[in-house]
């Protein structure tokens, strides 16, 4: 059975070995090598932003996936390779949104990976538009603006 509860100081080390293993497993499917070794650069435990609206979740205690929502945009979701396709993704996109609906929000955003745009148009997302991000090992990859009324 999967749980989603709010992330601890204690889950740092086990977030950041999921978003790199995710990003290596799963990146290919849409950038270079080059990008992804990029993209996963970077990644340090002290480095998540645990005290902001950061969910994980758990089967038996370990960390399957992470999910992060701040101010109307959700930050990221990241699910482990072992999980992707179980139901974990979709769990943790309905708490992001519920902690959306609570703090007031009618419209979620993101910037999705292009390896992503699937699973985020199953949740409901419609892709705007191309957008560009940096990332933490400065190459500038190319993603999808997408949005969704609550």
């Amino acid at each position: 059975m999967i749980g989603i509860r709010r992330a601890t100081d204690a889950d740092r080390v086990a977030i950041a070995r999921l978003h790199e293993a995710s990003i290596r497993a799963l990146g290919p499917g849409a950038y270079t090598a080059e990008e992804v070794d990029s993209w996963a650069a970077g990644l340090a435990p002290e480095r998540y932003f645990i005290e902001q609206a950061m969910y994980v979740a758990t089967i038996d205690d370990e960390v399957v996936a992470f999910g992060h929502y701040d101010h109307g945009e959700i930050m990221a979701v990241y699910v482990a390779p072992s999980h992707v396709r179980r139901g974990a993704g979709r769990l943790m996109m309905a708490k992001l949104e519920e902690v959306a609906r609570a703090a007031g929000a009618t419209h979620l955003h993101l910037n999705a990976a292009l390896n992503s745009v699937g699973f985020y148009a199953a949740c409901g997302y419609q892709r705007t538009m191309e957008t560009m991000y940096r990332t933490r090992g400065g190459i500038v990859i190319k993603c999808a603006l997408m949005e969704k009324d609550l």
